[in-house]
């Protein structure tokens, strides 16, 4: 286009191009943003916004008027509630996964050349639909249950380890509310003692959906002691609230033998707990002959292995040696780590 006086070209003027809309998915909304390149300004304008009505296609109703000061205000967050009373009022329950389609309108002017007076501009028309942000819900979580009057202390001295089994479920509704199914992702955390804060054990993402179970194996020093909870990731990466916490403490026994035979065949060879050292934090134990000599100290450690022999390597007779044993246990309580004293006999047989 030309600007003339009288038939004298004075310039060309600048080529105008459409009003750009993208729309974008939000929580229980739509969020449109607009650019408009074009050579008049459209600062410190209304702009209008247009909703289509979903019961009649291609008819589109004006739910906004915004005020845009600089470019980057040309933005209007949809709820669904229609703000411009003008034209009639149609507002909507915005619902997730339903696609809803907009166009915007610009109005400028050009600032040198007031006299063409306000410029109107339609941007293209674009669709998107809201997005459910809620959380997932916790979920229920349970631990196998410790027996420690049959608990197989063989088996977890053969290997040295025990175990936590923990299973979980989402459930289906909490507090009158729907839960999410689109679990992608479970989060457990687990704290060593119950005064600790729970940290990141372990992530749950494979298959799809992911497992409901998992396996806190551990050492048989450090027991089955120590606090779980859970929490589910729903498709948006968004963490749900922790399951309740539960907690799981070991055994607080020390099962001492009263016969050992340190006759080097591989069997009863060594004075140590039936249970190995199993939630054993330290133990320091003093040997006694039946005279009342101190024949036998360990020093502290986590593991009891008495051979037999005195402090100063002697083999020491057969007979019956009275024992004097200072235990600290692996506890799921700090306090309750004190030392106990327990008081026995042993009988060593060559």
């Amino acid at each position: 286009a030309f600007i003339y006086e009288t038939d004298k070209p004075l310039s060309e003027s600048q080529v105008a191009s459409s009003v750009r809309l993208s729309a974008v998915s939000d929580a229980q909304k739509v969020r449109l943003n607009w650019q408009a390149n074009v050579p008049w300004s459209n600062d410190n304008r209304k702009h209008l916004v247009y909703r289509e009505d979903k019961t009649r296609p291609g008819v589109f109703h004006i739910i906004a008027e915004v005020s845009v000061q600089a470019v980057n205000t040309y933005t209007y967050l949809d709820d669904g509630i229609d703000r411009y009373e003008a034209d009639g009022v149609h507002s909507i329950e915005m619902k997730v996964d339903t696609n809803y389609c907009y166009k915007v309108e610009t109005v400028g002017i050009y600032a040198r050349l007031p006299q063409f007076g306000l410029l109107h501009n339609l941007s293209q028309v674009m669709c998107s639909s809201p997005i459910d942000n809620t959380p997932p819900c916790p979920p229920e979580l349970s631990i196998d249950d410790l027996n420690c009057e049959s608990l197989d202390r063989e088996a977890i001295c053969a290997t040295n380890t025990v175990s936590n089994k923990l299973s979980w479920k989402t459930p289906a509704s909490a507090g009158g509310t729907i839960c999410r199914s689109d679990i992608i992702r479970y989060n457990i955390y687990f704290a060593r003692y119950k005064e600790d804060t729970p940290k990141l054990l372990a992530a749950i993402d494979k298959p799809i959906p992911p497992e409901t179970t998992f396996t806190h194996t551990r050492s048989v020093q450090e027991g089955f002691a120590g606090c779980y909870y859970i929490t589910a990731v729903n498709s948006l990466n968004i963490e749900g609230g922790a399951s309740a916490t539960i907690c799981k403490d070991n055994c607080a026994t020390v099962m001492l033998p009263n016969v050992f035979t340190p006759n080097g065949d591989g069997k009863n060879d060594t004075f140590n707990p039936m249970t190995c050292s199993a939630f054993i934090q330290n133990i320091d134990i003093e040997i006694y002959n039946r005279y009342g000599l101190k024949v036998y100290q360990s020093g502290s450690s986590n593991i009891l292995s008495w051979d037999g022999k005195s402090t100063s390597g002697s083999e020491m007779p057969s007979g019956t040696y009275f024992y004097v044993a200072k235990v600290t246990l692996q506890r799921l309580d700090k306090k309750d780590e004190t030392p106990t004293t327990i008081k026995g006999w042993i009988q060593l047989i060559r």
